[in-house]
């Protein structure tokens, strides 16, 4: 009976207990100074073929602390880069050097945080948030996110978090993967792969190109082969018409035609007969 209170216990502390699907984010808190960024980490994010290419949702909270809101007069933004070389290939390799206006050149997307409110300004102490949707239809790639702050704002505590609802296959932290893919492993179809290439499509062309040269060829000599066959054919035809084969026929002098038969006129004379009139 203990037993069974236990185990009824047990099963009403089971079903009474809650569970949370914590989902992967980016967390930060940083003193803004002029033209200052910080490498805040990132998603790595698959791909979808539809249209719109809706692969992932991202809500970014923020809590500014700051004595006077940062409005219209502050630029501080929220840059994204995704992985392809001419976005975050570019922006990793001056990372150290170049400034807002180099770094904004080359992200994909970038979101000034004020804007991104109702009010278009951010108060003090009061937190605010929006939502973020990821399109990527070519292939699974990483997406560094970065804070910047260009030209004067207020020395002050900024609190930052972007977090994945849905859709990131991974995270990576602040400073990290600049150089490598967090991206996992996946099986993918070489045609997906090789279609988005350039150089495959040239591949493609110059085979079809040499097969048909080849082909072309081909064809021209068996044309030629068959030609020279038929007329060598032809030709041995026409020596064998001029042989006959056989016996020549015998003479008509010599042969002796009587009756319907034909006698041979030698062996008449050599033995003659007793005709009527001779009795």
């Amino acid at each position: 009976m203990a037993l069974f209170q236990l185990l009824l216990a047990s099963a009403f502390h089971l079903a009474a207990a809650s569970f949370n699907v914590v989902s992967p984010a980016l967390e930060a808190e940083m003193v803004l100074k002029k033209d200052q960024w910080w490498h805040l980490g990132g998603f790595c994010f698959g791909r979808n073929e539809q249209a719109p290419a809706l692969v992932a949702q991202l809500v970014v909270r923020m809590l500014w602390q700051g004595e006077a809101p940062l409005d219209l007069s502050t630029k501080v933004y929220l840059v994204a880069f995704d992985g392809r070389k001419d976005y975050w290939g570019v922006a990793q390799q001056e990372w150290e050097t170049a400034g807002c206006e180099g770094k904004l050149r080359v992200a994909t997307d970038a979101y000034d945080l004020h804007e991104m409110t109702w009010y278009k300004r951010i108060p003090p102490n009061v937190e605010k948030a929006f939502t973020i949707n990821i399109y990527q239809k070519t292939a699974m790639r990483d997406w560094h996110y970065a804070l910047m702050a260009c030209g004067s704002v207020e020395a002050a505590p900024l609190k930052l978090t972007v977090e994945a609802v849905s859709g990131a296959l991974s995270v990576f932290a602040a400073n990290d993967n600049f150089d490598e893919s967090s991206c996992p492993v996946m099986p993918i179809s070489w045609w997906q792969e090789a279609q988005v290439e350039a150089g495959f499509w040239l591949l493609l062309c110059a085979v079809a190109i040499c097969s048909a040269c080849f082909g072309f060829i081909f064809l021209m000599v068996s044309q030629w082969l068959f030609s020279r066959n038929k007329r060598a054919y032809n030709k041995s035809t026409d020596a064998n018409q001029e042989v006959v084969i056989g016996k020549p026929c015998q003479a008509l002098e010599d042969m002796d035609i009587a009756n319907g038969q034909i006698n041979n006129a030698k062996s008449a004379k050599s033995n003659p007969k007793v005709s009527p009139e001779d009795v």
